[in-house]
């Protein structure tokens, strides 16, 4: 399919980059609909941060969304206390911070529970990372002109659950 007539996507997703969560086909959307960003653990970090300010900035993009989902690997490595080299330690560190969240709020929580909490308290973190950590954002939240949103995608149902 060609398109080019530019991109008018209606909302700006930063997702894991598990090939389990093909963001376009989870919200039933084609080429040109949605402006994807995707990483491991969905984490908003600078270049993260900085792709979706371009969606909202120079594309108009009215609504981000954090997408998380269940059973995440990241998330399960940080949840697992695996010691990580190189980047991968990096990128995992607001996923630590997650994890944290989902411990204090409910300190019997183990296993896939856990890993689970820490989901979402992820998409929850990486929506504040958002607002917090770009001007250019918070403007556009403040504004009115851009809504954020997270949810989780649950692997074994194909549900999206909102938060």
């Amino acid at each position: 399919m060609v398109c080019n007539e530019g991109q008018h996507p209606f909302a700006a997703v930063v997702s894991c980059s598990d090939s389990r969560v093909p963001v376009e086909l989870i919200f039933d959307q084609g080429i040109g609909d949605l402006f994807v960003v995707r990483v491991a653990g969905n984490v908003c970090n600078g270049d993260e941060i900085a792709s979706i300010e371009y969606a909202v900035e120079h594309l108009g993009t009215p609504l981000c969304l954090v997408l998380g989902h269940t059973r995440c690997g990241a998330v399960t490595t940080v949840v697992s206390g695996a010691v990580l080299d190189g980047h991968l330690a990096q990128l995992v560190q607001k996923i630590n911070d997650a994890a944290d969240d989902a411990w204090r709020e409910d300190p019997s929580l183990s296993g896939d529970a856990l890993v689970d909490a820490a989901a979402r308290c992820n998409v929850r973190r990486g929506m504040a990372d958002l607002v917090q950590e770009s001007h250019i954002i918070s403007a556009r939240v403040d504004s009115g002109a851009l809504q954020i949103a997270g949810a989780i995608y649950n692997l074994a149902t194909g549900a999206v659950d909102w938060l």
